[in-house]
């Protein structure tokens, strides 16, 4: 029996430090899928329609099991384009850190956060002072 989406649902906030190593096992073939965007880890798996975008078939599947960043700043699902790059790329400018806050609140009102990449938070927490 698949998970059940309840849409007046309280989203879950986890503090758990999470390794790389961990998120990476939570990819389109895990039960549960995981992406970190800004240091949070998501559960992409509770809410209805994670699986189905982010699963093998999926538009997104290659964010799963990964930091998806770049890849959301810039609009690109293709591995070749952000893998191996990170937020201080000379391609990535105002406009496509504006476009990662949208996608960043749009996971934190849909998806549970089950803990933070701390290496990830960091680096967000540091271009914020």
């Amino acid at each position: 029996m698949g998970l059940r989406y309840n849409p007046s649902r309280e989203i879950k906030r986890e503090t758990k430090e999470i390794e790389l190593e961990e998120l990476r096992k939570h990819d389109w073939t895990h039960e549960r899928v995981w992406i970190c965007v800004k240091g949070d880890v998501f559960d992409i798996s509770s809410h209805p329609t994670g699986v189905e975008l982010y699963g093998k078939e999926g538009t997104y599947r290659n964010f799963a099991g990964r930091v998806a960043d770049v890849g959301l700043a810039l609009s690109s699902y293709e591995l070749e384009d952000f893998e191996g790059k990170t937020m201080q790329d000379p391609s990535i400018g105002y406009w496509e850190r504006d476009r990662l806050e949208d996608w960043y609140a749009t996971f934190r009102s849909k998806y549970d956060i089950v803990g933070q990449i701390v290496s990830e938070k960091k680096k967000y927490e540091s271009e914020q002072q």
